[in-house]
């Protein structure tokens, strides 16, 4: 999986890089095809809430489809966990969704009464 992280108006440490880097490899655990992830990290654009930082994720998937998740909080490290469990839900959805496509009977063999 090629992994990119972008900082915007955001400092980021190595440290948080790692963790970013670290939580997006955890999420091959429910889907195995991912093949592309970007990451931006950006401060929130309307002033008021300036002081919340903004982390997006795209997940590009080896079925064709492209996954997106976006999550804001006044802490980096807690805008990335919250971003990571949007996608890694969106992801268990999609996999149950294929699972149990695969499992349905077509109608010529489904039994009648």
């Amino acid at each position: 999986m090629n992994i990119l992280i972008h900082a915007r108006e955001v400092p980021l440490s190595d440290q948080l890089r790692g963790y970013a880097e670290a939580k997006i490899l955890r999420l091959d655990r429910h889907f195995d095809r991912i093949l592309d992830a970007t990451m931006d990290i950006s401060a929130a654009s309307n002033p008021p809430i300036a002081a919340e930082r903004v982390a997006e994720l795209r997940l590009h998937l080896g079925t064709g489809a492209l996954v997106k998740a976006k999550a804001t909080a006044r802490d980096l490290r807690a805008a990335l966990d919250r971003v990571i469990e949007k996608a890694d839900e969106q992801l268990r959805r999609r996999k149950e969704r294929l699972r149990d496509e695969k499992h349905v009977l077509p109608a010529s063999k489904v039994p009648r009464p």
